[in-house]
């Protein structure tokens, strides 16, 4: 990974590094984490388990989707906008389940909304079919790339030749 330093206007110390601004070269990927691993090490129960910890959302993207260039971007560009999520029930839905006399509302001032991370857990992303997944992998590096939340792609083995390129 490139980084280069710019210093701040006026600033002349060198040794403090909390003084300096840093700019990524422009590198591909930055964003996700690759698993690899045989099947059954559990890949994906330990991102799952992460991401509840996290309090975070799964968007999931197996191998018997279509994983074409156009359907991954249609798939994930939606979630790419709003990659966080209103979690907060409705106020009018909790009140309905409750007694007449357990009800009381709260205005919108006195309770901040939660908003839920979202990540993105690709799994097989070794496993691309030439004719039904074609042009997958550049669809993927290019949602990758323009996203704003965690990725975890999960595979079997480095063995794609398209992959070759993620070095």
């Amino acid at each position: 990974m490139k980084k280069s330093k710019k210093k701040r206007n006026g600033d002349e110390s060198e040794d403090d590094d909390s003084s300096d601004d840093y700019e990524m070269g422009n590198q591909d990927l930055e964003n996700p984490l690759v698993l690899i691993g045989p099947t059954g090490v559990l890949k994906t129960a330990l991102v799952k388990a992460l991401a509840q910890y996290g309090n975070m959302r799964i968007i999931w993207v197996g191998p018997e989707s279509n994983r074409s260039d156009a359907e991954i971007k249609r798939q994930l560009f939606g979630a790419l906008r709003s990659h966080r999520v209103d979690q907060q029930p409705s106020q009018v839905l909790s009140a309905f389940f409750k007694t007449v006399s357990q009800t009381t509302f709260v205005s919108k001032e006195e309770k901040p909304k939660e908003f839920v991370q979202s990540l993105v857990i690709f799994e097989h992303v070794d496993v691309f079919f030439d004719t039904l997944d074609r042009h997958g992998v550049n669809g993927l590096l290019e949602v990758i790339n323009d996203s704003m939340f965690p990725w975890f792609l999960l595979a079997k083995t480095i063995g794609h030749a398209e992959m070759d390129s993620w070095n």
